[in-house]
């Protein structure tokens, strides 16, 4: 059996679900089940046949924080037992790095340091088949000792979604508010929303759903195009810090597209 935790956001993008239905298909070839672990996650037909969907009550990573003394570190260890006690599994680590980052400095006592460790320690002594995958979004906040070889196999870098992944983004968001992506030009909402995050096109069509409402109008490809428009995205906002983690990532990762 594997589970998949906190997988809406990484599920949104179609380069994942198909890197997601490769890894369904394996399970599947050799009789075993695989979990999506979230009621929010829509699911295609095929991994909905070979699929299984329940809520699991593991807490957030702030809510493993505690302010006193050991209780976060205990924490962290009762969530980790949890995973173990559902092996064989894969553990989702969701933006590990807001966390599990350090700073060197000890504002926090030095729980920061301790969790770390706590994590360390488990990823090495563990003896059950929890299989831990994890995203960041800004990995120069991340402990060297966190990503060096034996404690994650690879490190892979998602890069900004393609045009295709676009056009695909905006169909998936504008079915999921009920509206019929055929009567939508994708091609062209594709082309001109370069630059933009999976997050910042589901944006975009819910901006464009409040301007239609506000003007007692149907939503059309006019009223996203505009929206488009007027949206500056963080790759245009940031966008020295996104080269720059272009740049890093080009010699030291996998390209995950």
């Amino acid at each position: 059996m594997c589970v998949l935790l906190d997988a809406q956001p990484f599920l949104d993008d179609p380069v994942n679900q198909r890197l997601i239905r490769e890894i369904a298909l394996d399970y599947d070839s050799v009789h075993r089940t695989l979990v999506f672990v979230s009621s929010t996650v829509r699911l295609t037909p095929d991994l909905q046949r070979m699929s299984a969907t329940f809520r699991l009550l593991l807490p957030e990573a702030g809510a493993l924080y505690n302010k006193f003394h050991g209780e976060t570190e205990r924490n962290l260890r009762d969530a980790l037992e949890t995973a173990e006690a559902m092996a064989p599994c894969v553990l989702w680590l969701d933006e590990i790095e807001k966390g599990l980052s350090t700073s060197g400095d000890s504002s926090d006592g030095g729980v920061s340091r301790r969790v770390l460790g706590t994590l360390l320690t488990w990823m090495s002594d563990r003896k059950s088949r929890v299989f831990m995958v994890a995203t960041a979004n800004d990995i120069s906040r991340l402990p060297p000792e966190l990503m060096r070889k034996g404690r994650f196999d690879e490190i892979f870098f998602v890069d900004l979604p393609t045009e295709d992944v676009r056009a695909e983004i905006f169909r998936i968001h504008l079915s999921k508010r009920a509206q019929d992506p055929a009567q939508f030009d994708l091609a062209t909402l594709a082309r001109i929303a370069v630059g933009f995050s999976g997050a910042e096109i589901e944006q975009v069509v819910i901006a464009g759903l409040y301007e239609a409402h506000a003007n007692s109008a149907p939503l059309s490809t006019g009223v996203l195009e505009n929206e488009i428009r007027i949206t500056r995205p963080l790759s245009v906002v940031r966008a020295e810090e996104v080269e720059e983690l272009r740049e890093w990532a080009a010699e030291r990762t996998v390209m995950a597209d």
